[in-house]
């Protein structure tokens, strides 16, 4: 079980991210309309340094980026995924998330 997580629930707010944010923040959780790669790419400009953690539909993990490229416009994990999660930097080691893990968000 993943708690704690704000959700980006707007069109704004998925395409803002973490940007601006301070070194540490809440967990956002982004959820795209539909599986991609290239379509659900995110970016890192203005952004503190982050933990990526990308998730199907079924919130199976794909891929962790622990950390995701400083100031790149276009990062997309190994496989096609459905949401993300934006974590401060080091948290995806901390909680001990792995690819093929199956995380509940509540």
């Amino acid at each position: 079980m993943w708690s704690g997580c704000r959700i980006a629930g707007t069109a704004f707010e998925r395409m803002r991210g973490i940007m601006l944010s301070q070194e540490r923040f809440p967990p956002l959780l982004i959820r795209f309309n539909a599986p991609g790669l290239k379509r659900n790419a995110l970016h890192s400009f203005f952004c503190p340094s982050f933990d990526a953690v990308f998730l199907d539909s079924s919130g199976r993990v794909v891929d962790v980026m622990a950390p995701a490229p400083r100031n790149s416009a276009f990062i997309v994990p190994r496989q096609a995924y459905e949401s993300v999660i934006e974590l401060s930097a080091g948290e995806a080691e901390r909680k001990g998330v792995a690819t093929g893990d199956v995380l509940v968000i509540g």
